[in-house]
């Protein structure tokens, strides 16, 4: 396959065989790489979804992730079971309603703490 490539690029004129065979493996090297990245995150997505018994593995791995914090990870249930909540907050205000969004862990740091209800 290589040979092939070469000699089309060098029957073009572009470069000299040797150059042309050069560039042949810098392409087919640049393209195994790329299968090879597609291939190991397409295995751990695989292993993650045997591991935890889902497709969506967001969901299992956020859970334990949350599992830390008990407020947290009520909420993160109740937006995944579609279960309304009750907050009570220290001004006496009550929020009620269904968890929209909840708390995602972040690279910079734990999960942010807002809370989006919807009625």
């Amino acid at each position: 396959m290589a040979d092939h490539i070469g000699k089309s690029i060098a029957s073009m004129g572009v470069a000299s065989t040797k150059v042309a065979m050069n560039w042949t493996w810098f392409i087919l090297l640049s393209i195994a790489t790329w299968f090879a990245g597609d291939l190991l995150r397409f295995r751990a997505y695989l292993w993650q979804a045997l591991w935890h018994g889902t497709w969506n593995i967001k969901v299992p791995v956020t859970g334990k992730l949350l599992a830390d914090s008990p407020m947290d990870y009520l909420l993160f249930k109740a937006m995944h079971s579609r279960k309304a909540v009750m907050l009570s907050m220290s001004d006496r205000k009550v929020y009620v309603g269904y968890v929209a969004a909840c708390a995602e862990p972040s690279q910079n740091g734990g999960a942010y703490q807002e809370v989006t209800l919807a009625p």
